[in-house]
Formats: structure tokens, sequence, C-alpha cells
């Protein structure tokens, strides 16, 4: 992938999406079907008992390269939104991002376009 090898997946909060509850779910989808997935966390402010923070609605997808892998994903994300699990999904890959606001063809084809073009640099070693 471009800078890194993994892409950062962020569900918004919103009138009728949970950020949080809309990424576990998203990402025991993601995980069912083999794609490596890790919560985002930080470290905690000092002064506060717990040494990590979790960044709720946030996960690292990581090692999504294949041609497989990346199909997936995009079906994954677009059936979530389908379902008005998610209403806006931001993908980032160091600084790439893509905005996901519905689950159209064109949609579908721009987010597919995308993750290619993130997979064939990194595999390209940028």
């Amino acid at each position: 992938m471009a800078d890194k090898d993994w892409i950062t997946l962020s569900v918004e909060d919103g009138p009728t999406v949970d950020a949080a509850r809309a990424a576990t779910t998203l990402g025991r989808e993601l995980v069912r079907e083999g794609i490596r997935v890790t919560t985002v966390g930080g470290s905690a402010p000092e002064g506060t008992k717990s040494g990590i923070i979790i960044t709720a609605g946030t996960m690292i997808i990581s090692g999504a390269v294949s041609a497989q892998a990346i199909r997936s994903t995009v079906q994954i994300v677009m059936a979530a939104m389908r379902r008005g699990l998610a209403g806006r999904i931001h993908l980032e890959d160091g600084g790439r991002k893509i905005d996901v606001e519905n689950a159209s063809r064109d949609t579908e084809r721009a987010l597919v376009a995308w993750l290619n073009a993130s997979s064939a640099s990194g595999q390209d070693g940028d």
C-alpha cells in the first residue's frame, strides 16, 4: 500500500449510526473473510488509568492486498451501507483518502479502484 501496509477505516457517527457498533460489526465480517483487522489505539493522556485508548468506530485493515481481499472488503462495506449499518465510511492510506457515502455502483467501482491502487503501490515498494 502507499505509505504503509495498512488502511485505516473509520465509520462516522450519525443520527441512526453508532460508529463503534458499526465498526465492530464490519470488523467481524472482514475477519470472517480472512482479512486482518485490528483496533486503532493511541496513548492515553497522562494521569489516566489506562495506557491505551481505542478509537471508537475506527479500525486498521492490514495486508489487504490480494484481489480477493479487495473484493471482499468492498462487498462488506457496500453491504453494510445498504443495510444502513454505516452512513459514511472514511478510508485512509498514508496521504490518500476516500469517503464512501452511498452504496451505488459508481461508488463501488471507485472504491475498488482506490483499493487496487493502494495495493499496487505497496507491491512496488512505494
